[in-house]
């Protein structure tokens, strides 16, 4: 008895020592990957909580792991060998016979005991993350087969009711009892099958409780002390289930046993799985009903089409390296984003894992790659999404996505107020919207909302800033006319450790001159001599947060355009009844101008050889004595 309390003991702690390292090792990850960023004060608290908690640990992994993992590993399989076979004892060893057969036992036991638990990983593992239809995959057969199977195996191998026997001779069973072959088998078949099982519950419940901690609970998405205490769960989800297992092997194990004996040990794993599947499937229901669970994507937990029935036309005045005046573009009124619940088939991953390696992500539609899905675009579908917001304020699981649709829909659709507004709101507590908006606060038009957002940026008591960061800071009040404050920021940086050469960098790109804060930019539009209706007119910085680059072909632009807009849109408004624009309170630097409008007024799909502009723009440049420039009306023949 005390062996099989000793084998259940040595599981659990196995279970909770794993659940502590693999927490350690992300925070490991994390902290080194955050620290020295641009956070919010609680943020910054969290990361140097973490730091204080699990620092040492992940620092020193390499060391923890061989002196606490490895030597448990190996007390949990000797101890389930002893359980499999109490015969395995030091009189028996004496004989050669005996140490022959023990050693077989174990040699056998570590290719079975690694097999059953790889295998059923790889069961698992299809089972979890692809859909049904990958049950009829042959490999999964073939894993779902051959796991209980070796199982029934190895149970006739090494038990005491099969081959092993009392190991002092090489017949099977005792030498007073007969083997028992079949029922050993049967007995490795059931403890192989539950251990998939429960496996299965287990890891299908930690991807869940993961999206959980991190997508709803989690609150930030920069990684927090808060998010890594409710990771702390996956010791109980690994603890679990290998007491469980541990239960079962000592229940069903090959020895001689009376059947009551066996009932009565059942008992202890039965109370675990009741435990586990209660907490588990009790938590996922709740999940379900309070954050959308059930759902599969935004677009339903919403109540909005996911096609898209809307495609527009969008031309560039900008050259690309072929030389080519403008980039002609299919616009579908839609938002790629990524969906946290994604359930890919198997055969549609492989697919399109194969056309990205073929490919290259530049080449392939972003759409296509999975996890990735698409929303229908328009300002009544935003407006349910920012309703969907409002009620969902203690969370969601796709209250994250939802922001990330706000904030490039409204770019998508060339609605900068709102852009600007939602992207400010998605900064706060969303690192890629924040690191994004600090570094567009160096190219935006010059008005009093966005210099209120650059200030609430620069708010020391609500973010912590590094030196490279208040770089950016810096040359955002320069843009803004605001020498002084620029200079401060300088030297701030300086003292929070921003590389010289980088501060040099900077100190070049400050204006000695008086700095343009009212630039105007301004002319007209026709196409084939009339102003078009229901178009727009968009000013893009040339310069962008990748210097002086221009796109190598027109599908580059097509695939990067929707990530890029939410860093280069400077502004847009709707063409006059006469095709009319103006841009105002634009600072120095080089933009290009762009037109959204219907395809019935532009093709999409001609040929830009069709398309001539006369009077293109091209790089438009402001600066130094150029303080506005009239393009003039840019006609665009469509033959």
């Amino acid at each position: 008895m005390k062996k099989e309390i000793a084998f259940i003991a040595v599981m659990m702690i196995l279970g909770i020592i794993s659940g502590l390292l693999i927490t350690a090792i992300l925070a490991g990850i994390a902290v080194p990957a955050y620290s020295g960023g641009f956070f919010t004060i609680e943020e910054k608290e969290s990361l140097e909580l973490m730091e204080r908690t699990f620092g040492w640990v992940s620092k020193n992994i390499k060391l923890i792991t061989p002196i606490s993992i490895f030597p448990l590993a190996v007390i949990a399989y000797v101890l389930f060998i002893f359980n499999l076979n109490p015969n395995i004892k030091k009189e028996m060893l004496k004989k050669k016979t005996g140490i022959l057969k023990a050693l077989t036992v174990f040699l056998v036991g570590v290719g079975a005991y690694l097999f059953i638990f790889y295998y059923s990983a790889g069961a698992i593992n299809d089972m979890g993350y692809f859909s049904l239809s990958s049950l009829l995959d042959k490999a999964l057969v073939i894993k779902l087969l051959a796991v209980p199977l070796i199982g029934g195996l190895f149970w006739i191998i090494a038990g005491e009711m099969g081959w092993a026997g009392d190991l002092s001779s090489w017949k099977m069973g005792t030498q007073e009892k007969k083997a028992k072959p079949f029922l050993c088998f049967i007995f490795g078949v059931i403890v192989s099958v539950a251990i998939m099982g429960v496996s299965s519950i287990s890891v299908w419940a930690m991807s869940k409780y993961f999206i959980l901690a991190n997508q709803v609970l989690g609150k930030s998405e920069v990684i927090s002390s808060f998010g890594f205490k409710l990771l702390y769960g996956y010791m109980f989800l690994l603890s679990l289930p290998l007491a469980i297992t541990a239960g079962l092997v000592v229940a069903l194990s090959p020895v001689y046993m009376e059947t009551k004996a066996r009932f009565k040990r059942l008992i202890f794993p039965g109370v675990l799985v009741v435990i586990m599947v209660t907490a588990v499937f009790g938590t996922y229901q709740y999940a379900l009903a309070k954050y959308d669970f059930d759902k599969k994507d935004i677009a339903e937990a919403v109540g909005i089409s996911d096609k898209t029935s809307i495609i527009r036309t969008i031309l560039f005045f900008k050259q690309d390296k072929k030389g080519n005046e403008i980039i002609l573009l299919e616009w579908p009124m839609e938002v790629v984003y990524f969906n946290p619940l994604f359930k890919q088939d198997k055969k549609e991953f492989e697919k399109a894992n194969k056309m990205f390696l073929e490919k290259g992500h530049i080449q392939m539609s972003l759409s296509r790659f999975p996890g990735m899905d698409t929303i229908e675009l328009s300002q009544e579908n935003l407006g349910k999404i920012q309703d969907y917001l409002l009620d969902h304020k203690d969370g969601s699981v796709f209250n994250r996505t939802a922001e990330h649709v706000l904030h490039y829909g409204y770019h998508a659709l060339w609605d900068m107020e709102k852009a600007l507004e939602r992207q400010f709101l998605s900064s706060q507590h969303q690192l890629i919207s924040r690191l994004f908006m600090i570094v567009r606060m160096q190219y935006l038009s010059i008005t009093p909302q966005n210099l209120k957002y650059l200030e609430s940026f620069a708010d020391e008591t609500k973010w912590h800033i590094n030196g490279r960061f208040a770089l950016s800071i810096a040359l955002s009040f320069s843009h803004f006319g605001m020498p002084d404050e620029a200079q401060k920021w300088i030297v701030k940086a300086k003292q929070r450790g921003a590389k010289s050469e980088m501060v040099a960098a900077v100190q070049k790109r400050l204006p000695t001159a008086p700095i343009l804060t009212k630039g105007k930019i301004y002319g007209s539009i026709t196409v084939n001599g009339e102003a078009p209706l229901n178009t727009k007119v968009a000013i893009l910085n040339s310069r962008g947060t990748d210097g002086d680059n221009v796109f190598e072909s027109s599908n580059h632009f097509a695939e990067s355009i929707q990530s890029v807009l939410p860093t280069r849109l400077i502004g847009a408004k709707k063409l006059d009844h006469q095709g009319r624009f103006i841009f105002e309170h634009l600072g120095e630097g080089k933009y290009f101008l762009g037109l959204m409008t219907d395809k019935e007024v532009i093709p999409y799909n001609i040929s830009s050889e069709k398309i001539t502009v006369k009077n293109s723009p091209g790089v438009i440049e402001l600066g130094g004595k150029v303080s506005e420039v009239d393009v003039g009306n840019i006609d665009i023949v469509v033959k």
